[in-house]
């Protein structure tokens, strides 16, 4: 789960469309700031909190898709759902392209906006996660992450040993400090970090996985 406050920045020049939406979404218990225009978020971003964008395509001045451009350039890739009441395939292009987790085109129903704001946060919940991942195995000794190595190939602590001219009870003792510092009881929960991670044998975590 999302264990953060669920927080949903609104980008809409239409007064009303923000307030409704903030409405919307705190009946389904998310926290929401709005913004009228592009430039507002702009101006406040560097002390706001990650979360989710919630941007209209055609505004004033900066639109939806000339600001989320502008927020990768500044390294900001929070994941965003694009609502336009004029939509055009070129847009939606732009914006997929942009990697929004929808592009809604008006009028929508709640519940699909809603799902889509969810989509947003099963996004940062899983960044979160690989992030965890990569941080954990990154402070494993080497020996540990030789230990995680023989996870990863489907090896025995035996056949660890013998790989390694190690004896099994010293792979036992490596493979259990790994677990520990990984925070997983089973061989199949490190297997399934390791590849959330983008861990490669011989390496650290991906960093771009």
């Amino acid at each position: 789960m999302f264990q953060q406050p669920k927080i949903v920045y609104i980008v809409d020049d239409d007064r009303e469309a923000r307030i409704s939406l903030q409405m919307l979404l705190r009946s389904a218990g998310m926290n929401s700031w709005p913004f009228g225009s592009a430039t507002d978020i702009l101006e406040l971003l560097p002390h706001l909190a990650e979360g989710c964008l919630l941007v209209d395509l055609r505004m004033p001045g900066m639109d939806g898709i000339s600001l989320l451009t502008e927020l990768e350039n500044r390294g900001v890739n929070w994941p965003a759902v694009v609502v336009s009441g004029q939509a055009d395939v070129s847009s939606a292009v732009a914006a997929l392209r942009l990697g929004v987790v929808d592009f809604l085109e008006k009028p929508y129903s709640e519940d699909e906006l809603l799902a889509a704001i969810e989509r947003c946060f099963e996004r940062v919940e899983g960044d979160e996660t690989i992030k965890l991942g990569q941080a954990r195995i990154a402070a494993l000794s080497p020996r540990e992450r030789e230990a995680l190595e023989g996870v990863i190939r489907g090896e025995s602590s035996k056949q660890v040993a013998k790989r390694l001219n190690l004896s099994p009870r010293t792979v036992e003792m490596h493979r259990a400090r790994m677990m520990r510092k990984l925070g997983v009881r089973s061989a199949t929960d490190a297997l399934g970090m390791a590849a959330a991670a983008g861990y490669r044998i011989g390496g650290r975590p991906d960093e771009t996985a």
